[in-house]
């Protein structure tokens, strides 16, 4: 039985290692993860590289949405690719691609700003009223997290709402 231990432990070691292999090879299941800052309050959800996910609100002042559309990097990065809002909250664009699109809304491309993360004060259902928006589904972060809080959205290898319960 002494001898079966090395063996075993090779095995459980080339497994691990063939696993990593398979996960480098054919896309990793990555983890799109929304924390406060107290991680008090935690939504994941599973991603791949090049999943784009959306974070809508209602601008505090101009009282209009906003949509930020980002994607997801196999480093867990995350990129900024566009921007959409109302042509009246325009004052205060610095990018150079925008196009005013005919319905009055102004689109903001090829931003391509690599960020490791994205943080915002969350807002509540009637000031802000963030939502997180992927894959179809809509998550309203004002459910989750108080109004108030800094939320911080991350790519992680493994879910966190599993590890500490919330999800």
């Amino acid at each position: 039985m002494k001898n079966a231990r090395p063996i075993i432990l090779i095995g459980v070691l080339c497994l691990c290692i063939l696993i990593q292999g398979r996960n480098i090879a054919f896309g990793q299941t990555l983890y799109l993860a929304v924390t406060d800052y107290s991680k008090t309050g935690c939504l994941s959800y599973p991603v791949s590289a090049d999943s784009e996910f959306v974070i809508e609100y209602f601008h505090s002042y101009s009282r209009f949405p906003v949509r930020e559309i980002y994607r997801v990097r196999p480093d867990r990065n995350i990129v900024l690719t566009k921007i959409v809002q109302k042509a009246s909250q325009c004052s205060d664009i610095i990018y150079p691609n925008v196009r005013l699109r005919k319905d009055g809304w102004v689109e903001i491309y090829d931003i391509n700003k690599i960020i490791p993360e994205v943080s915002f004060i969350s807002g509540s259902p009637d000031l802000g009223n963030h939502k997180l928006e992927i894959n179809g589904q809509v998550f309203r972060l004002s459910d989750r997290f108080e109004g108030g809080s800094e939320i911080f959205i991350r790519i992680e290898n493994i879910d966190p709402c599993v590890m500490n319960g919330s999800n």
